[in-house]
């Protein structure tokens, strides 16, 4: 909704057009009472991708590693890293395909996507599938060959790379202020807590990139990414701002090694390794990007603060540990 919102605004002479499965749904439904063409495609049915796209002059694309990962799990599947990260790599093929037959009016392809951890850790770091499975989509589209007329879908192609979530503060248990029992709620995981980590406020904000990159022909970008994030604070200064807008005594605490693993059975080794990734390597893998500034983002992008200010946090700070 954002991308859409913030696209309207700000580009007021194209035409928005948006996939979905049920184009009766109500949330398709609203969004054609705002002037939206809802045309019906899955991501897993290329030949619906293909008269979706046809015509487009700009595509803005994003895979979901986590629902289906979540519906893996709970269904008991043996392995739900590795079919979740399978399935979302072979969505985004299907995608990339898919863009790459409107390379006669495409103009720009924004991909929603994340460094490569193997790269970034010299093959250190192998286990995180819900960000390897973008870095495959990505080197995949730059793979892709060029069509009869010798065009690339990579020479129209953005990545753009979304920071740490602020909704994740709601929607992640591990992110939850836990109390304790001197009465201090705490924000405990695995990072450094002098780590800076780029948070993005996903529902508002992220929009105002996409918005901001149909300004710039894709070679103007020389190849390199833009990352996508509101603001940039450590999890110590995110555990302030929840004290400052909540009232409550709330602190960042670093969980000792392997606490992580053994409190979250079959999953949390996967989420220690990434957090190691960040202690190590950074959130961007130490790779060369662009951000807000570079791109002339134009709108106010959200604090965490007004993150913080703009939700209920009554449930949070009403359970015990």
């Amino acid at each position: 909704m954002s991308v859409i919102e913030r696209v309207r605004e700000q580009h007021p002479a194209l035409k928005l057009r948006g996939l979905t499965r049920n184009p009766d749904s109500l949330a398709s439904q609203l969004l054609k009472a705002k002037g939206v063409e809802m045309v019906a495609a899955d991501m897993s049915d290329e030949e619906s991708l293909v008269a979706a796209f046809k015509g487009a002059t700009a595509i803005f694309a994003m895979t979901d590693f986590w629902k289906p990962f979540f519906a893996h799990l709970s269904s008991g599947h043996p392995d739900p890293w590795v079919v979740s990260e399978t399935e979302e790599v072979d969505k985004g093929k299907k995608i990339a395909q898919a863009a790459a037959t409107t390379l006669s009016t495409l103009t720009h392809f924004i991909f929603s996507s994340l460094p490569d951890p193997v790269r970034s850790s010299g093959g250190r770091i192998r286990t995180l599938a819900h960000i390897n499975g973008k870095a495959k989509i990505s080197q995949y589209i730059e793979n892709l060959s060029p069509d009869p007329e010798g065009r690339k879908l990579a020479d129209v192609t953005i990545s753009l790379w979304c920071g740490y979530f602020m909704e994740n503060y709601i929607e992640f248990d591990i992110n939850k202020p836990r109390k304790r029992a001197d009465g201090a709620f705490v924000i405990s995981n695995p990072a450094n807590p002098s780590i800076p980590i780029p948070h993005l406020a996903a529902r508002n904000d992220v929009g105002l990139f996409v918005s901001a990159l149909l300004n710039h022909p894709p070679q103007s970008l020389k190849g390199k990414p833009v990352v996508a994030a509101s603001t940039t604070l450590t999890y110590k200064e995110a555990a302030a701002n929840f004290s400052k807008v909540c009232g409550y005594k709330v602190k960042y605490e670093q969980m000792p090694a392997g606490q992580l693993t053994r409190s979250l059975p079959g999953i949390g080794a996967v989420f220690e390794d990434m957090f190691n990734y960040l202690n190590d390597f950074g959130f961007w893998g130490n790779m060369e990007t662009l951000n807000a500034d570079d791109i002339q983002v134009k709108g106010n992008l959200t604090t965490f603060e007004d993150f913080v200010r703009q939700h209920d946090w009554a449930r949070f700070f009403a359970d015990p540990e």
